[in-house]
């Protein structure tokens, strides 16, 4: 990662937990009041240059979702009536501002995968595991239906291993082309632009 991308990554996450500490709480209470189980959920994930890593986020399914199953589908039936709010919002991610200052993620780059998946992107791309993951980036912004692709497939894993991850992998080209800060921020200000339009 570039020195001017860290540094920026670094201190803006300094800024954001500062902001988002009142609102975390509160966004822990109703997760509470809402399903048993613990406010914060961690999942095992592929990082740079393979390293696997911790991911955190806000717990948004029934503790004991991820045991059958990793690939969450449209209106799937796993998923906290609070946790539906915050996958929408997109604040379930505000946990990984701690991936970001421990240096396993960026705001912006390949949003990170489970291990299981990791041969898949590498057949697509030998070198994909070069980019630091992110927070944000191309596929996350244009393919953020997802989970509503898969709703109506009959073999969801099926569909994401052989559709879904070769567009991940093609719109992620654009992050090993464009490492730049002046691009990050554009993709972050994207983002943001496409959570409130929807």
């Amino acid at each position: 990662m570039k020195i001017s991308i860290r540094i920026f990554d670094f201190f803006i996450a300094i800024i954001l937990l500062v902001l988002f500490l009142i609102p975390a709480i509160i966004i822990a209470i109703f997760i509470k009041i809402d399903s048993e189980g613990p406010f914060f959920y961690k999942q095992l994930r592929t990082g740079y240059l393979e390293k696997d890593f911790f991911i955190y986020k806000f717990r948004t399914m029934k503790i004991n979702s991820d045991n059958n199953n990793a690939i969450t589908i449209g209106n799937d039936s796993r998923i906290t009536k609070i946790g539906k709010i915050l996958r929408k919002t997109k604040l379930d991610e505000i946990p990984q501002l701690v991936n970001i200052l421990k240096g396993e993620m960026s705001f912006v780059g390949f949003r990170p995968d489970t291990p299981e998946y990791t041969k898949y992107y590498k057949l697509n791309n030998p070198n994909y595991f070069k980019m630091i993951p992110g927070i944000t980036g191309k596929a996350s912004i244009y393919l953020s239906n997802e989970e509503e692709l898969m709703q109506s497939v009959e073999n969801p894993k099926e569909f994401y291993i052989n559709e879904i991850i070769p567009k991940k992998v093609e719109l992620n080209k654009y992050h090993t082309e464009n490492n730049n800060l002046k691009s990050n921020i554009y993709i972050m200000i994207e983002t943001i632009i496409k959570v409130i339009r929807n």
